[in-house]
């Protein structure tokens, strides 16, 4: 019998499996995507802000590096892809006004 361990997240205003976080962090990378050419990780968390408290799954979920699993699937499909731009300096006080990295979309909606 296969046993399967499920991660699951809790915030003071969530609490999520480790799958939906992920699939929340994705959809909103591609929503970030199809708004702006060029982004960072505080635009894909505005984004999030839209389905969750924002500073509440950014804290809860940051530990875990879930964003960066996030962003490398979507990479992998070539939908986005990052820059060899100067980073941004984050304007979350999460962040701590920390460089960023830029990352490029290639399925925008102009």
């Amino acid at each position: 019998m296969s046993k399967t361990r499920t991660e699951y997240f809790y915030g003071s205003t969530f609490s999520a499996s480790r799958g939906e976080c992920l699939r929340v962090l994705i959809a909103a990378i591609y929503r970030t995507a199809k708004e702006k050419r060029l982004f960072t990780t505080d635009d894909v968390f505005a984004q999030v802000g839209t389905e969750q408290n924002e500073h509440d799954f950014r804290v809860t979920t940051g530990p875990s590096k879930l964003v960066a699993v996030a962003l490398k699937k979507v990479w992998g499909k070539g939908d986005i892809e990052p820059t060899l731009a100067d980073p941004w300096t984050s304007t979350s006080p999460i962040c701590h006004s920390r460089p960023k990295t830029v990352w490029q979309s290639n399925c925008v909606q102009v």
